[in-house]
């Protein structure tokens, strides 16, 4: 376990916290210091008696919305990726592994209960726009072409188009010097 935690004043320094009992505050810091470097902490019941917390305090992170509590008495702390990041070359992972199932990251970068995140607003399928469909003579790149070649020879010729294939530029042609002629 690390030596070192940090608290978000993002968190620590809002009317929500600071409206909660010191012992809850308390308790919060002392879980903070304690938890994995997933924000799991096996022993909430422990640190709580160590520090004379009460059941309400523990209860009361909860209801705050500062803990999700799992049904085997696991804790983690909801905002723990807002407040910490660990190096990977230091990170080890939680021993909580089903307890890390229920969990995701909602928008915020907070722990929520799978079931509670709201499902992302993307459209349905891979691609997010539709693919075109040509019946004429020229190409353009990424659509597919009624004709003999297939997508998967479409997608691998160069997308530039070519002198001659259709494309007219504006521009005039200039030689390498860059004068025009």
């Amino acid at each position: 376990m690390a030596q070192r935690r940090m608290f978000s004043q993002k968190v620590t320094e809002t009317d929500k916290f600071l409206d909660m009992g010191l012992t809850a505050q308390s308790l919060y810091f002392h879980l903070g210091m304690n938890a994995d470097d997933d924000g799991f902490v096996g022993n909430p019941k422990s640190i709580k008696r160590m520090i004379g917390a009460s059941e309400d305090d523990l209860k009361a992170l909860v209801e705050k919305d500062y803990l999700i509590v799992f049904e085997d008495g696991v804790v983690v702390i909801k905002d723990w990726l807002v407040s910490n990041y660990v190096k990977k070359d230091r990170y080890t992972p939680t021993i909580y592994t089903d307890d890390m199932k229920l969990i995701g990251l909602d928008k915020n970068k907070r722990y929520q209960f799978v079931s509670d995140l709201e499902p992302e607003r993307n459209q349905v399928g891979t691609n997010m726009s539709p693919e075109c469909i040509q019946d004429g003579d020229k190409m353009e790149p990424n659509c597919i072409q009624s004709g003999s070649k297939n997508k998967n020879e479409i997608s691998n010729e160069n997308p530039q188009p070519q002198q001659g294939q259709g494309f007219n530029s504006m521009e005039p042609k200039r030689n390498q010097n860059g004068s025009t002629g």
